[in-house]
């Protein structure tokens, strides 16, 4: 087994009692909507600390877009369950399926399915790497599945699993907002620059593929947008 890249929260006895409590649950009785009430109730402080242990753990930092935004309101952050907790509620306080995401992320991932063999009824939490179709915040190195070519700008896969993140977790969206759809400006000129900075250093093939592909889409996506700011500007 790889070793843990994150350090699992341990819950203080006091809230360990409500863990406890919830688990002891039968199998039936747990659902995932369980976990919209603990914002408030008894079960508020154990959501607090889940957040406050995962965002020190995780240096304030997105596992999936690797995004650092460093702000101590916890409402910035959303509590993840790798595991959806809709699908398999069972496992909504054990502390390798949970993590903190930016909400993006967390939007994009949703309920989709992030195991290799997806089954309703599993009673036992899945530790086994292989198990997950997706670099899991615990069980993966993040570096070997993705090369980040530019943080929030572009996401290579390098792996099956960098393949998976990248379409659940929606990390195409940077690409797209970096394209030039909204505004034709410098940073269109300035990205091109960049990438073709990376391309120079780069001596991978597929690295070279992959940005050469992304600067032809960026141009593409500038050209076009110019073009429209042009037709608007002369039926203005």
């Amino acid at each position: 087994m790889a070793d843990l890249k994150l350090v699992p929260i341990s819950y203080a006895s006091e809230q360990q009692v409500l863990v406890d409590k919830f688990n002891a649950l039968p199998f039936k009785s747990k659902t995932g909507s369980f976990w919209k009430n603990t914002h408030k109730g008894e079960y508020a402080s154990v959501k607090e600390a889940i957040k406050k242990h995962y965002l020190q753990a995780q240096n304030y930092t997105c596992p999936y877009c690797k995004q650092r935004i460093v702000v101590e309101h916890l409402g910035t952050w959303d509590a993840e369950h790798v595991i959806a907790k809709d699908e398999n509620p069972q496992f909504m306080f054990e502390s390798q399926n949970l993590c903190v995401s930016c909400k993006d992320c967390n939007g994009s991932k949703s309920n989709k399915e992030v195991l290799s063999r997806p089954s309703r009824t599993r009673r036992k939490f899945p530790t086994d790497p292989d198990e997950y179709k997706f670099c899991h915040p615990h069980f993966h190195d993040y570096e070997q599945h993705i090369r980040i070519v530019e943080v929030a700008g572009f996401y290579m896969p390098l792996t099956e699993k960098g393949i998976a993140l990248i379409e659940i977790c929606g990390l195409l969206r940077f690409v797209l907002k970096c394209g030039g759809y909204e505004s034709v400006d410098n940073s269109v000129g300035k990205l091109i620059v960049q990438l073709g900075n990376k391309l120079m250093e780069t001596q991978s093939p597929a690295e070279q593929v992959y940005l050469m592909t992304l600067i032809g889409s960026v141009v593409e996506r500038g050209l076009k947008s110019a073009a429209l700011a042009g037709l608007e500007g002369l039926t203005a």
